[in-house]
């Protein structure tokens, strides 16, 4: 045998053991030893490779914070919201926040008070969350300002006061997760009485510009479902996700039963 094949030889046993010094060597140790992997390890290198990649996609490397910024796991944008769905079974995707941007550090600085920078911070998260194709939740909220969620919704409504066109995307409104979901019934319920939107956002404690929403997808729904479209086509038409569409036609079933419901929209 030639010197090179000596060579590597003596090399491979001086120098192997180190490619079993980091994690992925450390990972299949532990399902080989512990788990009960030991006659398994093509599988186990599927699931390292699975759990890497779940890993390398939720963190962020240091160089990519900076201060005052942290990383949050939000809702991810990109998915359908089944019925019933947990929250623990929702796909999330790492976002980075801006705990305070220079701008709100320098209002500060310059008399404003916290009490009064706290509006516009918050509604900042939001859409910073929004940009990045997630959404976060008022625990998230509190989770970074460390007030309570009481205290969220109620900086969202003074800042809506002071710009009451905008929308403040959060998982409430764009997921109808949460408190948004058990008023969407009521608010459409209201709407057929023929309430006007003002009134309706006044008595449900909502923003006029998501009553309008929850109004105007319920109307689009009924005329298509009233023209015995199925719920995919009618997924299809609106933009809308199957479950949502579901949702609003279990809701127009339930109110022909009830008699709640007039055969024509306007």
């Amino acid at each position: 045998m030639d010197k090179g094949f000596y060579k590597r030889l003596h090399q491979k046993k001086v120098y192997g053991a180190l490619l079993g010094k980091d994690l992925r060597s450390i990972l299949k140790r532990e399902l080989l030893t512990n788990f009960g992997f030991q006659e398994m390890g093509a599988i186990a290198d599927l699931l390292i490779d699975c759990f890497l990649k779940i890993y390398k996609e939720h963190t962020k490397e240091k160089d990519e914070i900076l201060p005052y910024q942290t990383v949050v796991l939000a809702v991810d944008k990109n998915q359908r919201r089944g019925k019933g769905k947990t929250m623990a079974m929702t796909k999330m995707k790492p976002v980075v926040i801006n705990l305070m941007t220079l701008t709100e550090r320098q209002r500060l600085v310059d008399g404003e008070s916290i009490t009064k920078i706290r509006p516009d911070m918050a509604t900042r998260m939001m859409k910073e969350t929004d940009a990045q194709g997630a959404e976060l939740s008022f625990n998230d909220i509190t989770m970074l300002t460390g007030l309570s969620v009481g205290g969220v919704s109620r900086l969202k409504e003074r800042y809506l006061k002071s710009n009451p066109d905008e929308f403040i995307p959060h998982s409430g409104t764009v997921f109808d997760m949460g408190r948004t979901l058990s008023h969407k019934k009521q608010i459409i319920e209201e709407h057929l009485k023929c309430l006007l939107t003002k009134d309706i956002a006044e008595k449900m404690d909502h923003h006029p510009v998501n009553v309008d929403k929850y109004i105007n997808d319920f109307n689009r729904i009924f005329e298509l479902y009233d023209d015995s479209k199925t719920d995919k086509q009618i997924a299809f038409i609106t933009g809308l996700s199957i479950s949502l569409v579901k949702e609003y036609i279990n809701l127009i079933d339930e109110f022909k039963v009830k008699n709640k419901l007039i055969t024509t929209i306007k």
